[in-house]
């Protein structure tokens, strides 16, 4: 998946959670079948 109209900056990680989560959504819900989703944890 290619989404490049969603910032993964750290700064800007609260304005786009919705995106992202809409964008997995989305994916998950036009085929069925199993998914994994992984988010790197940056600790600053």
């Amino acid at each position: 998946m290619i989404a490049d109209r969603i910032s993964t900056r750290y700064q800007d990680r609260d304005k786009s959670c919705n995106e992202v989560v809409e964008c997995i959504k989305s994916t998950v819900q036009a085929k069925k079948g199993n998914y994994i989703a992984f988010f790197r944890l940056i600790n600053i």
